[in-house]
């Protein structure tokens, strides 16, 4: 039985806290199948925004250039 290859990558979203600062960063990465291999490797990460302490976000540009307006 063959897996199906996704036709978009499904991100997957986390936080990086900067241990210095105390500030955190939401970062974006997504996966593929290397069906050689049987195993799922990293196929990209970015840099999505800082998170604030109210829990509101700020989209870097870049983020919103690529992948258009995040509600």
């Amino acid at each position: 039985m063959s897996r199906k290859a996704a036709v978009e990558p499904k991100w997957n979203f986390y936080l990086d806290t900067n241990k210095s600062t105390g500030i955190q960063y939401v970062q974006t990465s997504y996966n593929i199948w290397v069906p050689e291999k049987k195993q799922p490797r990293l196929g990209g990460k970015a840099y999505a925004g800082r998170l604030f302490p109210d829990g509101s976000v700020r989209p870097s540009k870049t983020f919103l250039d690529v992948n258009g307006q995040v509600s």
